[in-house]
């Protein structure tokens, strides 16, 4: 059981150190161009892609026009729409491709990144950095791989929807409303 603590002491440890690195003027950005959107696009690429799918689902409970890129139902992206695209190393290919594929279109590029000198990096509009470990990382961790960053940003991104949903007025009882019902 000693291991169980000390990871969850660890993801704590990380937790508090993220919100203490957060830029807030690079949130604001983030959130104007979040806010600013016909339409808000969502991916990442294996376990990013489940985070991401779990924050476009609460974009679409505040009441955005948010989807997962690759679902069926996905519409087209259009020009003055934005990407979020998370990656912890900013090289992931089929993030670049896709985010490449939003700028010829015209979209914005929100990236959430541990590496804002990447690749992803230079083809964003504006950048979230969650300085976290991500796979093929030197520094060592009990967390395999990427989960310290992703674990970070999970949190940092449902701590961005709660000041999207103050700036929309939605309410617990509005996101309520929007949640699914026949699950």
């Amino acid at each position: 059981m000693g291991r169980i603590l000390e990871a969850l002491d660890e993801l704590v440890d990380n937790l508090i150190r993220c919100r203490g690195e957060l830029d807030e003027a690079s949130l604001e950005s983030g959130i104007r161009l979040i806010l600013g959107s016909g339409k808000v696009f969502v991916y990442g690429a294996g376990r990013s892609g489940w985070v991401g799918r779990a924050f476009a689902q609460r974009l679409m409970q505040v009441g955005l026009r948010a989807f997962y890129v690759g679902e069926a139902t996905t519409p087209g992206l259009e020009e003055g729409d934005t990407l979020v695209v998370i990656s912890g190393t900013g090289k992931t290919a089929s993030t670049l491709a896709l985010a490449q594929r939003a700028k010829e279109l015209g979209g914005r590029i929100l990236a959430v990144t541990s590496r804002a000198d990447s690749p992803l990096g230079s083809l964003a509009d504006s950048i979230i950095h969650v300085e976290g470990r991500t796979k093929g990382s030197a520094s060592k961790s009990l967390m395999p791989l990427s989960t310290i960053f992703l674990t970070l940003t999970q949190a940092v991104l449902d701590a961005i929807v709660v000041e999207v949903a103050s700036r929309l007025g939605a309410t617990e009882a509005s996101l309520l409303s929007r949640h699914a019902n026949i699950e």
